[in-house]
């Protein structure tokens, strides 16, 4: 009578249950391939190496390939870091796999050339993040599925040569699923490449110009110390903390901290309310530890800087690897001398920090770091009261940094 021959489907069923380690996430479209490092021939399955999920997309979606970085800072501040990929890398990713799912008739099946720690670690997120984001998946039910030893990864914290390893994969899923449960992240962005591009845009351009990121969005903005943003060379970042009518705080002028500021400064006009609210608040975070070998600080009380900080006489330098300083700890930032041509922005460049802050709708800052500590400029870091003079709400929550200090109960 001859072989049987077997339906499409039953010979898909047949080749994943052959296949080595094949781990089904959707029953007909996607299952991921941990142990193959190359497609096998003859399969009818879309075979796509986990990196390379956004190339074919439409849209400018991943400008290079998946990579830890810390925005601002050299890759010697990064240590033994390999992760997690920032937002944007798996935001893409979300929408790479989606976009792969949706025009394979015959199922993806991912694979991971690289059989590096970093990449097993990194794919094995990303991979859980999609089925959190896209598939609403808890993170409980992601950890049964890829297994115990995906969950239990862990990653290197950034600025140690003996780095803490207390960050496990599950944790981030656990973080995607927190995000997607209190409305944190707009899926529909994702419902396209250009959406997808938009969303990663905004994120990626707050960071390299001011240096911050919405931690809840519309509600608590993390960001650096902003003098320390203003006195980067990068043309990509703001150089003026407050608005031009004041003489704003640059990266070219200076008033020493014993000068009177106002005797100085043109006449201050406080923009009106924002009209996108007034809920939302900034936290300014300490950059810099006050144990470091940048240099010794103490910690000290509030002080008048005037208007400007003093241009750097040279680069910042980066915290020796070789020190005790643990791997929470901030360090000074490593500031370049080289950089691409800015990308052109209508109406110029970006937007005094102040401004930038109102027209994001926040309303108060809470500075966590001192004035004096290791890496900030040689004026300190910007006049409270000048930002009260703004409009803002001001408040000093001060928190030493140092051995990953964090603030206390009575701070929170």
């Amino acid at each position: 009578l001859g072989p049987r021959i077997r339906p499409p489907r039953e010979l898909r069923r047949l080749e994943r249950a052959m296949a080595p380690a094949l781990i089904e996430l959707q029953p007909e479209r996607l299952s991921w391939a941990p142990d193959q490092a190359a497609p096998p021939d003859g399969s009818d399955a879309t075979w796509v190496e986990a990196f390379e999920v956004c190339r074919g997309l439409s849209g400018p979606i991943c400008e290079e390939k998946f990579r830890y970085s810390v925005t601002h800072y050299g890759e010697t501040a990064v240590g033994d870091a390999f992760g997690p990929l920032g937002l944007d890398s798996m935001l893409s990713f979300c929408r790479g796999v989606a976009a792969q799912v949706e025009r394979s008739p015959g199922g993806v099946i991912v694979y991971m050339s690289d059989d590096s720690e970093s990449a097993r670690t990194n794919v094995a997120f990303l991979l859980g993040a999609y089925l959190v984001v896209e598939l609403a998946w808890t993170a409980d039910r992601v950890a049964e599925t890829l297994g115990s030893d995906e969950a239990t990864r862990t990653f290197p914290c950034s600025w140690g040569r003996r780095p803490s390893r207390n960050l496990t994969v599950k944790h981030c899923w656990q973080g995607c699923e927190l995000a997607l449960r209190q409305g944190w992240v707009d899926l529909s962005f994702l419902r396209s490449d250009e959406g997808t591009a938009h969303i990663c845009a905004g994120w990626k351009n707050r960071l390299v110009a001011y240096d911050c990121a919405w931690l809840v969005p519309g509600f608590i903005m993390i960001c650096a110390d902003p003098v320390t943003t203003a006195v980067d060379p990068n043309p990509e970042t703001f150089s003026s903390v407050f608005p031009e009518p004041s003489g704003g705080l640059t990266a070219s002028t200076c008033f020493t901290a014993g000068e009177d500021a106002s005797e100085a400064a043109s006449p201050v006009h406080t923009p009106a309310a924002s009209p996108k609210g007034s809920g939302a608040v900034a936290i300014v975070s300490p950059k810099s530890s006050l144990v470091s070998p940048c240099g010794a600080a103490t910690p000290s009380g509030p002080r008048r800087l005037g208007f400007a900080v003093e241009p750097l006489s040279e680069p910042m330098q980066v915290a020796d690897m070789t020190s005790d300083v643990l791997s929470t700890d901030t360090v000074c930032k490593d500031y370049r001398t080289s950089f691409a041509p800015p990308t052109p922005k209508a109406g110029g460049g970006p937007l005094d920090f102040v401004t930038f802050l109102r027209e994001s709708g926040v309303a108060t800052i809470v500075r966590t770091n001192y004035h004096g500590e290791s890496g900030m400029p040689k004026a300190g870091s910007y006049d409270s009261q000048e930002m009260e003079r703004h409009g803002m709400k001001h408040h000093d929550i001060l928190v030493e940094d140092f051995h990953g200090g964090l603030p206390q109960k009575k701070d929170v």
